[in-house]
C-alpha cells in the first residue's frame, strides 16, 4: 500500500471551512503591527470532527525559552477559535496542540509570514497544521 497523504481524510466540509476561515481571517485582519513595526500573526484552531474537541494550545520560542501562548480551547464541530496577534514575524516558534483523549502534535513554525490554521478532526491523523497563503 502507498503512503497516505494528510489530505486523504479531508472532506468537502473541511475544505469549505478552511476557505471560509481563510477569507474571514483575511477580511478581519489577521495581521497587526506591534509598536516597533513587527508583524504579528494569528493562530486559528478549527474543529472538523463529529464531536466536541478540548485541546491545549501552547506556543513557545525555544531559542528564548519563552512560552508565548498557553490556552485551553473547547470547540464544537464546525467551530473555530482565533488566537490573535501573539506570534511575531522573524522569530521561530513551536506550536503544540494536545487533544484530550487524542494525540499531541507539534509544528515548527519558522519566521511566520501569515496566519497558521490548526485543524482537528476524527481521522487517524487528526491534527493538521496549514499555513495560510495570501
Amino acid at each position: 500500500m502507498g503512503e497516505k497523504s494528510i489530505f486523504d481524510n479531508f472532506r468537502r466540509r473541511t475544505f469549505l471551512g478552511l476557505i471560509a476561515a481563510a477569507g474571514t481571517t483575511f477580511v478581519s485582519g489577521c495581521v497587526s503591527f506591534s509598536g516597533n513595526g513587527t508583524a504579528a500573526w494569528d493562530i486559528i484552531v478549527h474543529c472538523e470532527g463529529e464531536n466536541d474537541k478540548k485541546s491545549i494550545v501552547t506556543v513557545t520560542r525555544p531559542s528564548a525559552d519563552e512560552t508565548v501562548v498557553e490556552t485551553t480551547v473547547t470547540l464544537s464541530p464546525g467551530e473555530s477559535h482565533q488566537i490573535n496577534n501573539e506570534v511575531r514575524a522573524n522569530r521561530d516558534y513551536e506550536v503544540t496542540i494536545d487533544v484530550s483523549n487524542g494525540p499531541s502534535e507539534t509544528y515548527k513554525w519558522s519566521k511566520p509570514d501569515n496566519a497558521l490554521h490548526v485543524i482537528v478532526d476524527d481521522s487517524d491523523n487528526n491534527v493538521v497544521f496549514a499555513k495560510q497563503v495570501g
